[in-house]
């Protein structure tokens, strides 16, 4: 899913079904600019909890957006339905985000 970096990281957890780190930062582009310690370029990602994180728009000292998606996850039975779970959240909430985004530019 793609998110802007102000996107809420406990709104990215209820959307992914997890539980991404806490701090004293609020938002996705926050955390990950936590994660990377510094400024990233558009392009640098940074692994976390399952998830990876991709800066996508880089503004200045600003993350514009951000790709989350999960990592693959390796199973020693024959099913793996927590990542098809979550997989399956993160395209709904890509789905809404472009939704969103197209609104907001045509109005």
């Amino acid at each position: 899913m793609v998110v802007s970096g102000r996107y809420a990281v406990d709104d990215a957890d209820v959307l992914l079904g997890a539980e991404l780190p806490q701090g004293p930062w609020d938002t996705v582009g926050g955390l990950m600019l936590d994660l990377v310690g510094r400024v990233p370029d558009a392009g640098d990602s940074v692994e976390v909890d399952g998830f990876r994180l991709t800066a996508l728009e880089v503004r200045g000292r600003r993350i514009g957006r951000v790709r989350i998606e999960p990592m693959a996850v390796v199973t020693a039975g024959d099913g793996d339905t927590d990542r098809a779970d979550r997989t399956d959240r993160a395209d709904r909430a890509d789905r809404a985000d472009r939704a969103d985004r197209a609104d907001h530019e045509g109005g």
